[in-house]
């Protein structure tokens, strides 16, 4: 299973790096790739795969967690892997955005810097003035819904419940149904209500059948991951209408539409890559160094690539845009795995490991003085 979630994760975060590449190209000149289709917005669609596998993910690590000292394990674990990379790769992309503003424009927007960093800050849209949801890094809207997710799988870590799949989709059932049901504006409301929410209900249940059933056809894993790949075909060529337009999915504009499109699509073919990697199939796809490479890098690459499209930006400004437009969009993509790989060999992975030694050994001194206390 862990080559290809690996797998899942690198594919995904490869599509979303494509998507905003080509976006940051548009800034300077045209492309075919941009006119090919509906193909410009496509490469979103990695978030979507993402919700799904970290579903599946939480799902599976987690559903033995039970008690008050290892749900505060498991949310320091999840702080410890996205917070301090985040809050790092956002000050960087800060300064970037600073300069280029200042060589660009002689001014800063400085309500936006203020809004975006507040927003990247508390993860979540809390201000009672707040009408939308900005981090300054645009991708953290990604990771406000993932620690939405690991909030409500770790309160019933904390009420030590069994059955924490079926209880975390039902109380996502339940709150998606409730704002279908009543009148509501403010985002805060339309955040924890957001039909997006599903995608992660998507990953569970294809964990709860991973770990029930004991062999799948390879028929049926074939049908599948076709049917997935089919509409993803589908959709490039047909269309998905505003679903890529994460401003949209935040205000709940499309969340439905989402995810029947690409959260079903994402979700058929998360489940027949697990699933045919439990069979003993596809291993040299699975197992690839190269893609094994980009997977485990995934999240530092998800931080790391609009900081070097911010910096792509700023050097044509500086010199003018003198590449062939989709020639540029390989090589934002080229440059920022390579920046997204190195910042987690470097940087991330030894910073994430020491972080996790001292959090969680604080964690146990902090449970052993509660022991003592109690005693």
């Amino acid at each position: 299973m862990k080559y290809s979630i690996q797998f899942l994760r690198a594919m995904a975060v490869l599509m979303i790096v494509y998507a905003y590449s080509i976006s940051a190209q548009m800034n300077f000149a045209h492309s075919w790739q941009e006119n090919f289709y509906h193909l410009k917005h496509f490469g979103y669609i990695g978030e979507d795969i993402l919700f799904v596998v970290s579903g599946f993910i939480i799902a599976l690590t987690a559903r033995n967690n039970s008690g008050l000292e290892e749900c505060v394990r498991f949310l320091i674990k999840r702080f410890v892997r996205i917070n301090p990379l985040y809050y790092l790769a956002t000050i960087i992309f800060l300064v970037v955005y600073l300069l280029h503003s200042w060589i660009q424009n002689g001014s800063i927007e400085t309500l936006y810097v203020i809004n975006g960093l507040s927003d990247m800050l508390l993860m979540f849209p809390v201000f009672s003035h707040q009408d939308s949801f900005t981090p300054l890094l645009k991708m953290g809207w990604v990771l406000s819904f993932l620690w939405l997710f690991y909030l409500m799988f770790s309160l019933f870590i904390l009420l030590r419940i069994r059955a924490k799949m079926l209880v975390v989709s039902a109380l996502i059932i339940m709150l998606v149904l409730i704002g279908r049901l009543i009148t509501h504006s403010h985002v805060s409301t339309i955040f924890v209500t957001n039909p997006i929410l599903l995608e992660f209900v998507l990953g569970m249940s294809i964990c709860q059948i991973y770990l029930s059933a004991k062999a799948m056809s390879l028929i049926v894993l074939a049908s599948f991951l076709i049917a997935g790949l089919g509409m993803y075909g589908y959709m490039i060529i047909y269309g998905f209408g505003n679903v890529w337009d994460s401003f949209m999915i935040i205000n709940e504009q499309t969340g439905f539409q989402r995810l029947l499109t690409w959260g079903i699509a994402s979700a058929l073919i998360v489940f027949a890559c697990v699933f045919l990697e439990k069979e003993g199939k596809l291993s040299a796809i699975w197992r690839n160094k190269w893609v094994l490479l980009i997977g485990e890098a995934s999240y530092a690459i998800f931080l790391v690539h609009l900081i070097v499209l911010e910096l792509f930006a700023l050097l044509y400004h500086l010199s003018g845009f003198i590449l062939s437009a989709d020639l540029s969009i390989v090589l934002h993509i080229c440059v920022s795995v390579l920046a997204g790989c190195m910042f987690h060999l470097k940087i991330g992975k030894n910073l994430l490991l020491n972080l996790r030694k001292i959090a969680l050994s604080n964690n146990r001194i902090a449970a052993k003085s509660t022991s003592v206390s109690q005693v």
